[in-house]
């Protein structure tokens, strides 16, 4: 046996054609009325039913933001890198500069540490 729920929808003297609304065991809604019969469960699957649609411009603005952020990113770490060199050139170029005045050091040795961080420097300043 198939059990079924049957209610007036329209009450009262409005309700010259009444509706129903059938609720059955395949859960299935019919809408009943003297006219015609309509299966809501055969509408809400077309109502459901979509294609996949690709919205270009919001794809193109994430493309666009993704590359600017990668291009950023990576002239950051850059950036990092060469303040990490200058600072190291520095820091040899003073170790350097107190050997010399002590004399355990060759003047051309001094040189090679200061052309090493002056290119560090420059390097650091085109970054920015």
């Amino acid at each position: 046996s198939n059990p079924t729920c049957r209610r007036n929808l329209l009450h009262g003297p409005a309700a010259s054609s009444p509706t129903f609304i059938n609720l059955n065991a395949n859960s299935n809604v019919i809408l009943q009325d003297a006219q015609s019969s309509i299966f809501v469960s055969d509408a809400m699957d077309a109502a459901t039913t979509f294609e996949p649609v690709l919205n270009v411009p919001a794809f193109g603005s994430f493309i666009l933001i993704a590359i600017i952020f990668s291009f950023l990113a990576f002239r950051t770490r850059m950036v990092e890198d060469a303040v990490q060199r200058r600072q190291m050139a520095i820091k040899k170029l003073k170790q350097v500069k107190a050997l010399e005045t002590t004399g355990e050091v060759a003047s051309e040795q001094v040189d090679e540490c200061l052309q090493e961080f002056e290119d560090a420097m420059q390097q650091e300043e085109n970054l920015r």
